[in-house]
């Protein structure tokens, strides 16, 4: 659990079912549930879903169940240049740069940016890893083709985000793409040899007309895991916290409804 401010409003983050008492955690506004594998307290509403890996099982039963496509890619991805880069628990400075390569990915797919705040204090709390897939070969600017940010609690692993360069090379964008297999096929293996038991891959589109979503389903998909109900919400705690939600609530709709506006076809707005 972690406790931070943002915005004058204080909150308590709490991910993958770890304790949590409100009673212990004075002067909070709001509780963020994230992936949490019941319905938190007092939530109505239906879950959503994310798929999850279980890696209490041999590392044979594991990779036995990545699909024969990725399991060559990441073949080939050891025999690269490329090397792996697992950094638990990650410093706040590491973080400070995943969010300056991340803010503008996100941008570009109007996302959200990396919400600073938070993963200072997950930095702090140790519950933070940055992981990457780096080339030895290339200029510093290029150096990191691929990367992981991921949260740990309860013997959980979460991913929170992730960003690959992008380019046009067709020859480097597969290069890429198989380190990213390789990187997931690493943090797998590294988790389970410290005892974690679960890995969260942070979400899973249930829909059917969205095709970037529906091809990242796939590609999570090639690693195996079950599609499993999660909840994420946020429980005011003060009445701070209540205006702060509403004011969340009206600006998520006004910025969803300015996407229809400016793009009244979906297939466009897909496409974009």
């Amino acid at each position: 659990m972690i406790r931070y401010r943002t915005r004058g409003v204080w909150i308590a983050d709490v991910f993958l079912g770890e304790p949590f008492h409100l009673d212990a955690t004075p002067g909070v506004d709001v509780v963020r549930y994230n992936y949490w594998p019941t319905r938190p307290p007092g939530e109505p509403g239906q879950p959503s879903h994310t798929r999850v890996i279980d890696l209490t099982r041999t590392e044979e039963e594991l990779f036995s169940e990545v699909q024969t496509s990725s399991r060559r890619a990441i073949r080939l991805a050891e025999k690269d240049t490329l090397e792996c880069r697992i950094q638990f628990p990650a410093s706040p400075e590491l973080t400070g740069a995943f969010s300056d390569v991340y803010d503008p990915f996100a941008r570009a797919r109007g996302l959200e940016p990396a919400d600073r705040a938070r993963l200072a204090a997950l930095a702090a709390a140790g519950q933070v890893e940055v992981n990457q897939i780096f080339d030895p070969q290339a200029t510093l600017d290029d150096a990191v083709l691929v990367w992981h940010l991921n949260v740990r609690a309860c013997r959980r692993a979460l991913m929170l985000y992730s960003v690959s360069q992008a380019g046009a090379d067709p020859d480097r964008q597969r290069r890429i793409g198989r380190g990213n297999r390789r990187l997931h096929w690493q943090e797998i293996r590294s988790w389970k040899s410290q005892g974690l038991e679960a890995y969260d891959f942070g979400g899973w589109y249930t829909g059917s007309d969205d095709r970037q979503l529906l091809g990242i389903n796939r590609f999570k998909e090639a690693f195996g895991g079950a599609v499993t109900p999660t909840y994420n919400s946020l429980r005011p705690c003060t009445l701070k916290g209540s205006l702060a939600l509403r004011f969340l609530s009206l600006k998520r709709w006004s910025r969803s409804w300015l996407r229809k506006a400016a793009s009244p076809d979906p297939s466009a707005e897909a496409e974009s």
